[in-house]
C-alpha cells in the first residue's frame, strides 16, 4: 500500500485544513480557532472508517439500485455492499484507497489515482484529480477532474461530517449538531423508497420537515438522508447554508452539481456520536443511469468530467 500522507494548507487568516491520501480525506479543518468537522483520534482509524468522514467518495456517490449499469447495451454488476444495492462505489470505493498527493505550495495540495476498468464492476480507464485549495476570502475550493478511455460514469462529492458548533478531535461535539441552523436551495426533493433508491419523481419540500428554503435549526428535521434538487443552472451556485449561533461560524456551500445530499448523521456510531455532524454532498442524483429524467454523469475521451465544490466560511 502507498504510504500514508497528511498534507496541512492555511490562508493565515485563521482557516487551516488538514488533508489525508487515503481516500484523498479531508482530516480537520479549524476555522477561528474551532474545529468544524469530525475525525478520528489516529490516522490508523481511517483505515477501517466505515462511515466516510471526509473522505472523496466515488466512483459514484450515493447509491445505484440492486447495482445495476447499463451501457449502450451492456450490462454491468457493480459490486453490492448496501443491503440489495450499491452505495459511494462500493466496499473498496475511492474512499477506501490510497491517492498519490503533492502540496503545490502553502495553500494547494492535489490528489490524483488511476481507477482500473472493471474495478467494483466498473468499466473503463479512469484518471481522477482531486484538488483542494484555500482561495482569498476564507474559501475552499474542491476541484474535481476525471477523464475514462471508454464512456463509463463518474459522480464524486466531498463528505465531510459539519458542526460548526465546535468538535473535539474524538469527535464528540461540544452542542447537538442538530441545533445548527440550515438553509437550502431547492423547492424539491427526490422521492425514494424503503431502501433510498429513487423512484424517479421529484416531490415538492413545501409544508414538510424537508423544507430549508428559509434558514431553520436542523432539528425540525433529524433524521433526513435526502437529495435535494438545487436551483441551480450548471455554473458555481450557492446551494446551502449552515450555522452556529454558539460559534457565531457561517459556512455556505457553492457548486456545479444539481443535487445536495443532506444527511444528518444518525446512522453514526462509535467513536462517534449519533448526530454529532451533518453530511452536505453535492452531487449527481442518486441512481442516475437508471432513470432517463435524470442528467447522467456520462464520461468518455471526449467528456471529460470537471464539477467543483466550494465551502465557503465566515464569522
Amino acid at each position: 500500500m502507498t504510504e500514508l500522507k497528511t498534507f496541512r494548507i492555511t490562508n493565515q487568516r485563521g482557516l487551516e485544513v488538514d488533508l489525508l491520501n487515503f481516500g484523498a480525506r479531508l482530516i480537520g479543518l479549524r476555522y477561528q480557532g474551532v474545529d468544524v468537522v469530525l475525525g478520528y483520534d489516529t490516522i490508523e482509524q481511517y483505515l477501517t472508517d466505515t462511515f466516510s468522514v471526509g473522505a472523496t467518495v466515488g466512483r459514484y456517490a450515493n447509491r445505484i439500485g440492486l447495482g445495476h449499469l447499463e451501457i449502450d447495451g451492456n450490462t454491468y454488476g457493480l459490486n453490492i455492499n448496501e443491503g440489495l444495492h450499491h452505495l459511494h462505489g462500493g466496499s473498496a470505493g475511492l474512499s477506501h484507497l490510497c491517492w498519490t498527493g503533492e502540496q503545490l505550495d502553502d495553500r494547494t495540495v492535489v490528489f490524483s489515482h488511476h481507477s482500473p476498468h472493471g474495478h467494483m464492476g466498473y468499466p473503463g480507464n479512469v484518471e481522477i484529480q482531486i484538488l483542494y485549495r484555500l482561495e482569498k476570502e476564507d474559501r475552499l475550493l474542491i476541484d474535481m477532474r476525471g477523464v475514462s478511455d471508454r464512456k463509463t460514469i463518474l459522480n464524486l462529492t466531498h463528505h465531510s461530517y459539519f458542526n460548526l458548533h465546535g468538535v473535539n478531535k474524538a469527535g464528540d461535539a461540544s452542542a447537538a449538531s442538530h441545533e445548527q441552523v440550515l438553509m437550502i436551495n431547492a423547492k424539491e426533493r427526490l422521492e425514494v423508497d424503503a431502501d433510498g433508491i429513487p423512484t424517479g419523481s421529484w416531490v415538492s419540500v413545501e409544508k414538510t420537515p424537508f423544507d430549508f428554503r428559509e434558514e431553520k435549526p436542523i432539528n425540525s428535521a433529524p433524521n433526513c438522508d435526502h437529495n435535494y434538487c438545487l436551483d441551480t443552472q450548471g455554473a458555481l451556485s450557492f446551494a446551502a447554508e449552515l450555522s452556529s449561533k454558539k460559534s457565531g461560524l457561517k459556512m455556505s456551500v457553492w457548486t456545479t452539481l444539481p443535487g445536495l445530499q443532506f444527511y444528518g448523521g444518525h446512522y453514526l456510531k462509535a467513536p462517534f456520536k449519533a448526530c454529532s455532524g451533518i453530511c452536505l454532498e453535492p452531487q449527481f442524483f442518486p441512481d442516475s443511469p437508471n432513470h432517463e429524467a435524470f442528467n447522467t454523469p456520462w464520461v468518455s475521451p471526449e467528456h471529460p468530467y470537471h464539477e467543483v465544490i466550494e465551502f465557503r466560511f465566515s464569522a
